[in-house]
Order: C-alpha cells, then sequence, then structure tokens
C-alpha cells in the first residue's frame, strides 16, 4: 500500500511539472507570435528597464493609458538607448524595430534597430 501511494505521488509531481514547462513552452510561444504580427508605432513617453534582464525595455507611448507588457525590445549594445522622445516602428510581421529620433532641424532621423520580442 505505501509503495502505491508513494508512486502516485511521483506521477502527480512529474505531472505537474511537465504541465509547468508546456505552459510556459506555449506562452512563450503564442507571445512571440502574437509581437511577430503587431505592427508597432508611436512615440516614447516614458521607459521603463527590464526587472529580469537589464538589456531589455518596457516602453509608454502618448497618447496611451499604460506600458506595452505584452512586447518588449531588446537593445542592440549599450550606445543604442532609446530616449523619452524617440519615435518607434516596427512593421507587422517583423522582430525588427527601427528608432528615429529628432535632430536639429527637429525632424525624426533613423538612428538604430533593435529587436521586439
Amino acid at each position: 500500500m505505501k509503495m502505491n501511494h508513494n508512486k502516485f505521488m511521483n506521477c502527480v509531481v512529474i505531472f505537474i511539472f511537465l504541465f509547468g514547462v508546456l505552459y510556459f513552452s506555449l506562452n512563450s510561444y503564442f507571445q512571440n507570435k502574437m509581437v511577430y504580427s503587431l505592427n508597432i508605432t508611436g512615440v516614447v513617453e516614458d521607459i521603463h528597464i527590464g526587472t529580469r534582464d537589464k538589456s531589455s525595455v518596457v516602453l509608454k507611448f502618448k497618447n496611451t493609458d499604460k506600458f506595452n507588457k505584452d512586447f518588449g525590445f531588446v537593445k542592440n549594445a549599450d550606445k543604442n538607448v532609446i530616449k523619452k522622445g524617440d519615435s518607434i516602428f516596427k512593421p507587422m510581421f517583423s522582430y525588427q524595430a527601427q528608432v528615429f529620433r529628432k535632430d536639429a532641424t527637429n525632424e525624426y532621423k533613423f538612428i538604430f534597430k533593435i529587436k521586439a520580442r
């Protein structure tokens, strides 16, 4: 009787572990698919650095109520920092976004590309 209980508990633990792995894998897959199909255009109003890894940023665009947490952007390098007032454009069916910044003539100029995740 004791042996059957231990086998049952082992099966429950393995099931919970496999369910967790499957859940997080599918969640990541569907989020990446959603980001890939989004068209993102906006001017950055506020920026938050990612909590897990300091190389990602979450943006709030002008004329929106909240941060866009469904997607984030991964910076290419330390010199390529997104600033308030930058314009972001990510076309549909792409992971690459373009960052534009106003120059001295008050026109947006292309600065660098970033990867949406």
